[in-house]
């Protein structure tokens, strides 16, 4: 009897550890670490997890070696020591850079996505995908205490800037910056917003300038073409079809 209640214990705190994690389940998107995630509360790490896990929506995570978040249409390739958050909505998905380098690719079906960093938010309306090569939609996004640059290395991103509508070509780059930093290769016409906050940072005026991205330099996560439809049986993410 003494076995028998020990067993059902551990059973009982099993499922109240994962009943949160299930819970997270809902879009049936999921994080694949290759090292570790830690998940962040009030910029702490409450929780760590080396295995995959169904995506934490909203929540922080800050990756410790490379971090694939996979759903059905869109996957995200988080690098080394990224922190950002996402959250699946009806008609697009929220993506939260606090920092670091996010590269991510988006199928034909996929739902847009709205960018959010300290700097100020970009709201994606729509991807024009190349009519030859993978018919994907490729970039990365990158944050660091100065500036936020999104890179769009295939196909074309239709974003919404203070100006209005905004055509992000290959090889191309959206450069958002501290008003009066000099942005390299901005072009003329660049905008600026007002002071706004994010996630509780609060941004002085930010300039918004279209610019040459290295593209060999970053976006290296969407170059290995990582699937987007599932995972093979050895736990690594599938090939595209």
């Amino acid at each position: 009897m003494k076995c028998i209640s020990r067993a059902m214990v551990l059973v009982l705190a099993t499922v109240m550890v994962l009943q949160p994690v299930l819970s997270w389940a809902g879009s049936g998107a999921r994080v694949i670490p290759q090292g570790k995630v830690s998940l962040l509360e009030e910029g702490k790490e409450v929780t760590q997890f080396q295995s995959e896990l169904p995506l934490p929506e909203g929540t922080l995570m800050l990756c410790k070696g490379i971090c694939l978040v996979q759903t059905q249409s869109v996957q995200l390739v988080a690098q080394d020591q990224a922190v950002f958050a996402l959250t699946e909505g009806k008609s697009r998905w929220d993506l939260t850079v606090k920092s670091g380098q996010i590269d991510f690719t988006i199928r034909p079906d996929g739902k847009p996505i709205s960018f959010h960093t300290p700097h100020d938010s970009i709201p994606m309306e729509r991807a024009i995908m190349p009519a030859s090569g993978t018919a994907m939609l490729k970039g990365s996004i990158q944050v660091s205490a100065n500036e936020s640059l999104l890179s769009i290395h295939e196909g074309t991103m239709q974003v919404m800037s203070p100006d209005g509508t905004m055509l992000v070509e290959p090889g191309q780059g959206l450069r958002l910056a501290a008003a009066g930093t000099t942005a390299a290769g901005a072009k003329s016409g660049s905008t600026e917003t007002d002071t706004l906050t994010i996630g509780g940072i609060t941004a002085k005026k930010t300039t918004w300038a279209l610019c040459a991205a290295g593209v060999a330099a970053i976006g290296l996560g969407v170059g290995l073409g990582v699937g987007l439809s599932g995972s093979d049986d050895d736990g690594k993410p599938a090939s595209p079809k």
